[in-house]
């Protein structure tokens, strides 16, 4: 291994001037097909240890190359090509090395260079990212291959994580045009191909194709990269939306649709789809489009596909913990924080708008178990000063039968407490007491409660509403659990009418609709909620920093669902001030580093 020839990942495309660079998937093919990739930081080090041992045993190189996918593709192409029979196909590593012996890897192993990382080079994160969301993409496919064994697992896993080969490639060669797209794809929501096609002439998957056939690679891991046999966008709506919880494939689905998904080739296909879509945001609607279409094409509800697809990021990321990147469980590990937002590159043209559009990240979390604890309660009270509108429902009021038994009978207090995690509830609102810097920003922080509120505390539907900067709109920037209510999660409410969200606007108060005050504050709430959610009761919170409104926490039972019961409002106050306490920090922080700035050297 060449560890002294690793200084840059390649910068090929730094001097790549437009008129040279390729516009055609073979041109793209043959420009990167011989560049040698960097075996991982995490396992490279571990691989010259062992390859100068003269006595390696055959099960511990074995062990040590599997946790580095580019040393198994290097070993299963050079396998391939010198394999002389026509029929036979190298598609794992473990084969490779059985077929080459362990003094060939070692002369193979020894010729590829290793990456000494620099955590600030944008594309050595990217170029190890990639990676990362290949084998992500393996790893699912691979516990689809599980439960439904349409082709023996080790062919289907190494060939979802090959799938990704052309990713790593570009972004080791030509990383200037992968930022563009990158940048296109994130902040400008253009289609992934269309961003491709006019930066590169062609698709990553073309690109691939060609790659494939150049280095041999096994004919399954090739005809899973065609585009012809992937689903179309039409073809995933329908998957969306079929979702079944009995039988693996709805019989309401066209004759070409079933054909797709009962093809060998469609785990791969998800599997970078759910990989891909996680990446870009945990809890988006374009991901809970996803985990819909891997619920019907595994036959399970929705949140069973959910808790899958989620257990498999948890191995996954325990398996491979590459330093610097987004793992895919990035906050059930803790990962670093400092990942930079994708903004526009200085090199990218005047061709490129200047003013890219806030990307929604979100955040899945699940860790050590605890529960809220009085100290975490106190600091956040102190912290963040909460008060509570006067109609609150008092702990000593009855909210039963008692009441009135026709509207006790009619809207029943739900049960959530079957329905919440303390163990993603406790790390949050722990992290937001005490580890503000873990959240990479306020983005990240916002997200992080209302997924908190939906999947923490199990409250059917939750928003973070941000107001414009004129301080005359209420707008809903970021939600969980709203796949179903669209109107709801573009809710904008005018601040200038008299309503509740006013009063919360204008001081940090609480407030808690049931069904002993909704029938009296119905002239309170804006009309425009009313139709959109359809909810009777639901719970706000106004969030203030140095005295300014910043976000107004929504968080409510569905459509018509139940009340809620004190126990419900103690935890959604306990989050909240949580949250304000975190708000504070990172203002505190903003307003340090604008002073420092501003210190003449």
């Amino acid at each position: 291994m060449h560890a002294d020839s690793n200084n840059n990942l390649t910068t090929k495309s730094n001097s790549m001037e437009i008129n040279k660079r390729p516009n055609t998937a073979e041109g793209w093919a043959h420009l990167i097909k011989d560049q040698a990739l960097p075996l991982l930081p995490n396992t490279s080090a571990q691989l010259i240890t062992a390859l100068k041992q003269t006595d390696l045993a055959f099960s511990k190189l074995a062990a040590l190359i599997h946790r580095d996918p580019i040393a198994c593709l290097y070993l299963i192409k050079f396998a391939n090509q010198q394999c002389k029979n026509p029929d036979t196909e190298i598609h794992s590593p473990d084969l490779a090395i059985s077929m080459l012996g362990v003094d060939k890897v070692r002369t193979i192993m020894k010729k590829l260079p290793t990456l000494k990382l620099n955590p600030r080079n944008i594309a050595h994160r990217e170029y190890l990212q990639s990676i990362c969301n290949s084998l992500h993409a393996a790893a699912q496919a691979d516990h689809m291959a599980e439960y439904k064994p349409i082709l023996p697992r080790e062919v289907l896993y190494w060939s979802t994580l090959f799938a990704g080969t052309g990713f790593w490639l570009m972004w080791s060669t030509a990383p200037h045009e992968m930022r563009i797209i990158q940048y296109l794809t994130f902040e400008e929501k253009m289609p992934m191909e269309k961003a491709q096609r006019q930066i590169l002439g062609c698709t990553i998957l073309d690109i691939s194709q060609f790659l494939g056939s150049m280095w041999r690679l096994p004919t399954f891991t090739q005809a899973s990269i065609m585009e012809g046999l992937r689903p179309t966008s039409r073809q995933l709506v329908q998957l969306s939306k079929a979702c079944p919880e009995k039988s693996a494939i709805p019989p309401s689905l066209e004759r070409n649709l079933k054909l797709t998904i009962n093809s060998p080739t469609f785990p791969t296909f998800l599997g970078n789809f759910l990989a891909m879509e996680s990446y870009k945001s945990w809890h988006g609607r374009n991901f809970d489009r996803a985990v819909s279409i891997y619920g019907t094409y595994m036959g399970i509800d929705h949140q069973t596909a959910y808790q899958r697809i989620r257990d498999t990021s948890i191995k996954v990321s325990a398996e491979h913990p590459i330093p610097y990147i987004l793992l895919p469980a990035k906050h059930l590990l803790q990962i670093p924080s400092d990942i930079s937002r994708i903004s526009k590159p200085s090199w990218a043209g005047d061709d490129i708008p200047d003013s890219p559009k806030k990307r929604k990240q979100s955040v899945n979390s699940t860790t050590t178990q605890a529960s809220p604890t009085t100290e975490n309660t106190a600091s956040a009270q102190k912290n963040s000063e909460v008060g509570d509108i006067d109609f609150i429902p008092k702990k000593s009021t009855p909210r039963s039968e008692k009441t009135n038994p026709a509207l006790a009978r009619e809207a029943p207090t739900v049960k959530l407490k079957d329905k919440r995690n303390m163990q993603m509830f406790s790390e949050l609102t722990n992290n937001m007491l005490k580890h503000p810097e873990r959240f990479q920003d306020i983005h990240e922080l916002m997200n992080a409660a209302v997924q908190c509120i939906k999947y923490g505390l199990g409250l059917e539907r939750s928003s973070a509403s941000l107001i414009s900067a004129s301080g005359h709109k209420l707008v809903a920037y970021y939600t969980a659990g709203m796949m179903d209510s669209p109107k709801l999660a573009d809710l904008v409410i005018d601040l200038k009418r008299p309503s509740i969200f006013q009063k919360l606007s204008q001081k940090p108060l609480g407030a808690w609709i049931s069904q002993t005050n909704a029938a009296k504050l119905r002239s309170s709430i804006p009309a425009s909620l009313t139709n959109a959610s359809q909810a009777h009761y639901f719970f706000v919170q106004s969030i203030f920093a140095k005295g300014k409104p910043v976000v107004i926490i929504y968080a409510d039972s569905g459509a018509r669902g139940a009340d809620f019961s004190e126990e419900d409002y103690k935890y959604f106050k306990v989050l909240c001030r949580a949250l304000g306490h975190c708000v504070e920090q990172f203002t505190d922080r903003k307003t340090t580093l604008k002073k420092s700035q501003q210190i003449k050297p």
